[in-house]
Protein backbone atom coordinates (compact mmCIF):
# COMPACT_ATOMS: atom_id res chain seq x y z
CA UNK A 1 0.00 0.00 0.00
CA UNK A 2 1.28 3.47 -0.85
CA UNK A 3 1.78 5.65 2.32
CA UNK A 4 1.05 9.01 0.19
CA UNK A 5 -0.90 8.51 -3.48
CA UNK A 6 -0.95 10.77 -5.93
CA UNK A 7 -4.69 13.07 -4.78
CA UNK A 8 -6.75 15.17 -7.58
CA UNK A 9 -6.41 18.92 -7.46
CA UNK A 10 -10.34 18.36 -7.58
CA UNK A 11 -9.76 15.81 -4.58
CA UNK A 12 -7.73 18.09 -2.59
CA UNK A 13 -9.85 20.90 -2.01
CA UNK A 14 -12.65 18.39 -0.65
CA UNK A 15 -9.69 17.09 1.34
CA UNK A 16 -8.44 21.03 3.05
CA UNK A 17 -12.21 21.19 3.83
CA UNK A 18 -12.67 18.30 5.04
CA UNK A 19 -9.40 17.08 7.47
CA UNK A 20 -8.61 20.64 7.74
CA UNK A 21 -11.28 23.06 7.33
CA UNK A 22 -10.37 25.28 4.62
CA UNK A 23 -13.43 25.81 2.82
CA UNK A 24 -13.47 27.30 -0.78
CA UNK A 25 -15.14 29.93 -2.24
CA UNK A 26 -15.37 28.67 -5.67
CA UNK A 27 -13.93 25.05 -6.64
CA UNK A 28 -12.77 26.63 -9.99
CA UNK A 29 -10.98 29.18 -8.14
CA UNK A 30 -9.84 26.94 -5.82
CA UNK A 31 -8.39 24.37 -8.50
CA UNK A 32 -6.43 27.08 -10.24
CA UNK A 33 -5.18 28.85 -6.47
CA UNK A 34 -3.84 25.05 -6.18
CA UNK A 35 -1.89 24.47 -9.36
CA UNK A 36 -0.28 27.99 -8.86
CA UNK A 37 0.87 27.55 -5.08
CA UNK A 38 0.49 23.83 -3.91
CA UNK A 39 -1.46 21.99 -1.45
CA UNK A 40 1.87 21.62 0.71
CA UNK A 41 2.12 25.28 0.97
CA UNK A 42 -1.30 26.74 1.54
CA UNK A 43 -2.42 24.16 3.84
CA UNK A 44 1.11 22.46 5.53
CA UNK A 45 2.96 25.66 5.17
CA UNK A 46 0.06 27.67 7.63
CA UNK A 47 -1.29 24.80 9.28
CA UNK A 48 0.76 25.00 12.54
CA UNK A 49 0.20 29.20 12.15
CA UNK A 50 -3.38 28.52 12.22
CA UNK A 51 -4.55 25.60 13.57
CA UNK A 52 -6.92 25.46 16.72
CA UNK A 53 -6.81 23.53 18.94
CA UNK A 54 -2.55 23.18 18.41
CA UNK A 55 -1.55 20.07 16.99
CA UNK A 56 -5.37 18.98 15.61
CA UNK A 57 -4.28 20.20 11.99
CA UNK A 58 -7.86 22.17 11.87
CA UNK A 59 -7.42 25.55 10.87
CA UNK A 60 -9.75 27.96 12.80
CA UNK A 61 -13.25 29.06 11.25
CA UNK A 62 -13.11 31.33 8.44
CA UNK A 63 -10.54 30.08 6.16
CA UNK A 64 -10.56 29.32 2.45
CA UNK A 65 -8.09 28.43 0.09
CA UNK A 66 -8.64 31.64 -2.32
CA UNK A 67 -7.88 33.94 1.44
CA UNK A 68 -4.60 31.73 1.84
CA UNK A 69 -3.68 31.78 -1.58
CA UNK A 70 -3.86 35.54 -1.83
CA UNK A 71 -1.97 35.91 1.49
CA UNK A 72 0.87 33.95 -0.22
CA UNK A 73 1.28 36.02 -3.15
CA UNK A 74 1.59 38.92 -0.72
CA UNK A 75 4.45 36.61 1.06
CA UNK A 76 6.37 35.81 -1.90
CA UNK A 77 6.41 39.95 -2.60
CA UNK A 78 7.22 40.31 0.87
CA UNK A 79 9.73 37.82 0.57
CA UNK A 80 11.40 39.21 -2.88
CA UNK A 81 11.69 42.58 -1.10
CA UNK A 82 13.26 40.92 2.05
CA UNK A 83 16.11 39.10 0.00
CA UNK A 84 16.63 42.02 -2.00
CA UNK A 85 17.40 44.29 1.36
CA UNK A 86 19.66 41.40 1.99
CA UNK A 87 21.30 41.30 -0.80
CA UNK A 88 21.94 45.14 -0.69
CA UNK A 89 24.55 43.99 2.81
CA UNK A 90 25.83 41.04 1.27
CA UNK A 91 26.97 43.29 -2.25
CA UNK A 92 28.27 46.00 0.71
CA UNK A 93 29.85 43.35 2.76
CA UNK A 94 31.43 41.99 -0.70
CA UNK A 95 32.60 44.82 -1.83
CA UNK A 96 34.94 45.89 1.21
CA UNK A 97 36.05 42.44 1.69
CA UNK A 98 37.76 42.67 -1.78
CA UNK A 99 39.01 45.80 -1.17
CA UNK A 100 40.48 45.25 2.69
CA UNK A 101 42.55 42.03 0.65
CA UNK A 102 43.51 43.84 -1.90
CA UNK A 103 44.69 46.78 -0.19
CA UNK A 104 46.08 44.42 2.75
CA UNK A 105 47.34 41.05 1.09
CA UNK A 106 48.07 42.15 -2.90
CA UNK A 107 46.60 41.61 -5.93
CA UNK A 108 48.02 37.90 -6.73
CA UNK A 109 46.03 34.86 -5.51
CA UNK A 110 49.40 33.28 -4.56
CA UNK A 111 50.29 35.66 -2.35
CA UNK A 112 46.81 37.02 -1.01
CA UNK A 113 46.07 33.55 -0.26
CA UNK A 114 49.12 32.75 1.71
CA UNK A 115 48.21 30.44 4.78
CA UNK A 116 50.36 32.84 7.03
CA UNK A 117 47.68 35.79 6.58
CA UNK A 118 45.29 33.71 8.68
CA UNK A 119 44.05 32.51 11.68
CA UNK A 120 42.18 29.45 12.57
CA UNK A 121 38.54 30.81 14.31
CA UNK A 122 37.22 28.56 16.56
CA UNK A 123 36.64 25.10 14.71
CA UNK A 124 36.87 26.45 11.70
CA UNK A 125 40.20 25.52 10.27
CA UNK A 126 41.84 28.19 7.72
CA UNK A 127 43.42 25.56 5.94
CA UNK A 128 40.06 24.34 4.63
CA UNK A 129 39.10 27.27 3.83
CA UNK A 130 42.34 28.84 1.80
CA UNK A 131 42.00 25.44 -0.25
CA UNK A 132 38.61 26.05 -1.24
CA UNK A 133 39.27 29.82 -2.09
CA UNK A 134 42.46 28.09 -4.10
CA UNK A 135 39.99 25.74 -6.01
CA UNK A 136 37.98 28.35 -7.11
CA UNK A 137 40.76 30.44 -8.16
CA UNK A 138 42.42 28.26 -9.82
CA UNK A 139 40.21 25.18 -11.18
CA UNK A 140 42.26 22.99 -9.03
CA UNK A 141 42.65 21.87 -5.48
CA UNK A 142 46.02 20.57 -5.87
CA UNK A 143 47.59 22.59 -9.66
CA UNK A 144 51.12 20.46 -9.16
CA UNK A 145 49.32 16.57 -8.50
CA UNK A 146 46.96 18.25 -11.30
CA UNK A 147 43.86 17.46 -8.41
CA UNK A 148 41.00 19.23 -10.46
CA UNK A 149 38.27 21.25 -8.31
CA UNK A 150 34.57 18.81 -9.06
CA UNK A 151 32.76 21.43 -8.39
CA UNK A 152 34.18 24.09 -10.70
CA UNK A 153 31.60 26.12 -12.53
CA UNK A 154 33.61 29.70 -13.54
CA UNK A 155 32.40 32.57 -14.88
CA UNK A 156 33.59 33.80 -18.34
CA UNK A 157 35.29 36.27 -16.12
CA UNK A 158 36.86 33.86 -14.16
CA UNK A 159 37.90 31.66 -17.25
CA UNK A 160 39.86 34.85 -18.22
CA UNK A 161 41.77 35.81 -15.68
CA UNK A 162 43.29 32.12 -14.51
CA UNK A 163 44.36 31.96 -18.31
CA UNK A 164 46.15 35.33 -17.84
CA UNK A 165 47.72 33.47 -14.56
CA UNK A 166 46.24 35.43 -11.96
CA UNK A 167 42.79 36.00 -10.52
CA UNK A 168 43.04 39.14 -8.36
CA UNK A 169 40.37 39.41 -5.00
CA UNK A 170 37.93 41.27 -6.66
CA UNK A 171 36.93 38.55 -9.15
CA UNK A 172 37.20 35.77 -6.94
CA UNK A 173 35.03 37.35 -4.23
CA UNK A 174 32.65 37.83 -7.15
CA UNK A 175 32.91 33.69 -7.77
CA UNK A 176 31.72 32.86 -4.15
CA UNK A 177 28.95 32.22 -2.36
CA UNK A 178 28.16 34.08 0.61
CA UNK A 179 29.00 31.15 3.07
CA UNK A 180 32.75 30.76 1.85
CA UNK A 181 32.88 35.10 1.60
CA UNK A 182 31.79 34.73 5.73
CA UNK A 183 34.21 31.94 6.43
CA UNK A 184 37.07 34.03 4.82
CA UNK A 185 36.26 36.96 6.62
CA UNK A 186 36.60 34.67 9.78
CA UNK A 187 40.13 33.64 9.38
CA UNK A 188 41.36 37.19 8.81
CA UNK A 189 42.93 38.66 11.21
CA UNK A 190 41.39 41.26 13.98
CA UNK A 191 42.78 44.50 11.90
CA UNK A 192 41.01 43.32 8.94
CA UNK A 193 38.12 42.36 10.33
CA UNK A 194 38.18 45.52 12.51
CA UNK A 195 38.12 47.56 9.09
CA UNK A 196 35.28 45.94 7.39
CA UNK A 197 33.15 46.06 10.27
CA UNK A 198 34.03 50.10 10.80
CA UNK A 199 31.70 50.79 7.44
CA UNK A 200 28.96 49.03 9.23
CA UNK A 201 26.36 51.16 11.57
CA UNK A 202 26.99 48.72 14.43
CA UNK A 203 26.19 50.93 17.73
CA UNK A 204 28.35 48.26 20.50
CA UNK A 205 31.17 49.90 22.67
CA UNK A 206 33.52 46.84 22.40
CA UNK A 207 35.23 46.49 18.83
CA UNK A 208 35.54 42.74 19.23
CA UNK A 209 32.10 42.48 20.39
CA UNK A 210 30.73 44.02 17.28
CA UNK A 211 32.98 41.48 15.12
CA UNK A 212 31.02 38.79 17.14
CA UNK A 213 28.01 40.34 15.90
CA UNK A 214 28.34 40.90 12.39
CA UNK A 215 29.69 37.74 11.71
CA UNK A 216 26.52 35.82 13.35
CA UNK A 217 23.99 38.51 11.90
CA UNK A 218 26.18 37.69 8.40
CA UNK A 219 25.36 34.05 9.11
CA UNK A 220 21.65 34.65 10.34
CA UNK A 221 21.01 36.40 7.14
CA UNK A 222 22.31 33.74 4.78
CA UNK A 223 20.26 31.08 6.08
CA UNK A 224 17.11 33.19 5.43
CA UNK A 225 18.75 34.18 2.21
CA UNK A 226 18.64 30.49 1.34
CA UNK A 227 15.22 29.85 2.62
CA UNK A 228 13.60 32.76 0.74
CA UNK A 229 15.58 31.89 -2.23
CA UNK A 230 13.90 28.59 -2.38
CA UNK A 231 10.56 29.43 -1.99
CA UNK A 232 10.00 28.37 1.99
CA UNK A 233 7.05 29.74 3.42
CA UNK A 234 8.44 32.49 5.58
CA UNK A 235 7.01 31.20 9.19
CA UNK A 236 9.38 27.51 8.25
CA UNK A 237 12.26 29.74 8.37
CA UNK A 238 14.57 30.21 10.77
CA UNK A 239 18.52 29.89 11.53
CA UNK A 240 20.49 27.86 13.26
CA UNK A 241 22.96 30.20 14.80
CA UNK A 242 21.11 32.15 17.35
CA UNK A 243 22.22 36.17 17.80
CA UNK A 244 23.21 36.94 21.92
CA UNK A 245 21.70 39.15 24.43
CA UNK A 246 25.04 40.47 25.10
CA UNK A 247 25.09 42.63 20.91
CA UNK A 248 20.99 43.25 20.97
CA UNK A 249 20.91 44.81 24.26
CA UNK A 250 23.01 47.21 23.03
CA UNK A 251 22.05 47.67 19.53
CA UNK A 252 18.02 47.93 21.03
CA UNK A 253 15.85 49.88 23.25
CA UNK A 254 13.25 47.96 25.49
CA UNK A 255 10.77 49.24 23.19
CA UNK A 256 12.16 47.19 20.03
CA UNK A 257 12.65 43.71 22.46
CA UNK A 258 13.02 42.99 25.79
CA UNK A 259 15.36 41.18 27.81
CA UNK A 260 12.60 38.12 28.91
CA UNK A 261 11.17 38.38 25.33
CA UNK A 262 14.76 37.55 23.95
CA UNK A 263 16.19 35.54 26.67
CA UNK A 264 12.71 33.49 27.91
CA UNK A 265 10.46 33.69 25.04
CA UNK A 266 13.50 33.37 21.89
CA UNK A 267 11.84 36.01 19.97
CA UNK A 268 14.63 37.81 17.62
CA UNK A 269 17.00 35.13 18.55
CA UNK A 270 16.99 32.88 14.98
CA UNK A 271 13.48 34.08 13.66
CA UNK A 272 12.02 36.71 10.99
CA UNK A 273 12.28 39.27 14.04
CA UNK A 274 15.39 38.92 14.31
CA UNK A 275 16.39 39.12 10.66
CA UNK A 276 15.06 42.57 10.93
CA UNK A 277 16.81 43.50 13.69
CA UNK A 278 19.92 42.04 11.71
CA UNK A 279 19.02 43.69 8.73
CA UNK A 280 18.39 47.42 10.36
CA UNK A 281 21.47 47.41 11.39
CA UNK A 282 23.59 46.25 8.44
CA UNK A 283 21.64 47.02 5.44
CA UNK A 284 23.31 50.74 3.68
CA UNK A 285 19.83 53.15 5.27
CA UNK A 286 18.33 54.38 1.89
CA UNK A 287 17.55 51.13 1.24
CA UNK A 288 15.81 50.87 4.26
CA UNK A 289 13.56 53.56 3.91
CA UNK A 290 12.32 52.01 0.71
CA UNK A 291 12.19 48.74 2.24
CA UNK A 292 10.19 50.47 5.25
CA UNK A 293 7.71 51.47 2.85
CA UNK A 294 6.98 48.79 1.09
CA UNK A 295 6.26 46.83 4.18
CA UNK A 296 3.55 48.97 5.79
CA UNK A 297 2.24 48.79 2.34
CA UNK A 298 2.26 44.95 2.52
CA UNK A 299 1.37 44.40 6.04
CA UNK A 300 -2.12 46.55 4.97
CA UNK A 301 -2.62 44.12 2.52
CA UNK A 302 -2.25 41.12 4.91
CA UNK A 303 -4.71 42.43 7.04
CA UNK A 304 -7.44 43.16 4.62
CA UNK A 305 -7.67 39.57 3.66
CA UNK A 306 -8.44 38.57 7.41
CA UNK A 307 -10.89 41.68 8.00
CA UNK A 308 -8.37 43.79 9.76
CA UNK A 309 -7.15 41.12 11.99
CA UNK A 310 -3.38 41.81 12.62
CA UNK A 311 -3.46 38.78 14.84
CA UNK A 312 -3.59 36.25 12.27
CA UNK A 313 -0.65 37.96 10.21
CA UNK A 314 1.55 38.10 13.08
CA UNK A 315 0.88 34.27 13.45
CA UNK A 316 1.50 33.28 9.93
CA UNK A 317 4.73 35.42 10.27
CA UNK A 318 5.83 34.10 13.01
CA UNK A 319 6.26 37.74 14.77
CA UNK A 320 5.51 39.36 18.16
CA UNK A 321 2.85 41.58 19.36
CA UNK A 322 2.84 45.27 18.00
CA UNK A 323 5.57 44.12 15.53
CA UNK A 324 4.79 46.82 13.29
CA UNK A 325 5.02 49.41 15.51
CA UNK A 326 8.98 47.75 16.40
CA UNK A 327 9.80 47.53 13.21
CA UNK A 328 8.72 50.60 11.97
CA UNK A 329 10.99 51.85 14.91
CA UNK A 330 13.94 49.49 13.57
CA UNK A 331 13.93 50.90 10.53
CA UNK A 332 13.35 54.37 10.99
CA UNK A 333 16.25 56.33 9.62
CA UNK A 334 17.16 60.16 11.20
CA UNK A 335 16.34 62.70 9.16
CA UNK A 336 13.76 60.75 6.09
Amino acid sequence: MIAHPYTSVTDLVALAASKHNVSSSNQGSSEYFLNTFSYYTLINGYQKALENPTGSEYFSDGFTIENLSLFQLNESLLASNILWLILSVEKKFKTLLQNEIAKRFGIQHTEYLSSKLYNDHGKLRKSGVLKKLRAVATGYYDLKANSKFKNDHPSKSIIKYREEGNVPPWILVNELMLGESIKWFDIMDSTSRRNIVSNFNINISDPEKSIEFFSMALDLMRQFRNGLAHGDVINKISSSTELSWIHINELFSESVISKSEFTIQGIGKSDLFGLFMVLSVLAPEMHQVYFRNDFNSRIDSFNQLFASNSSITRRLLNMPDDFERRIDEMLRVPGV
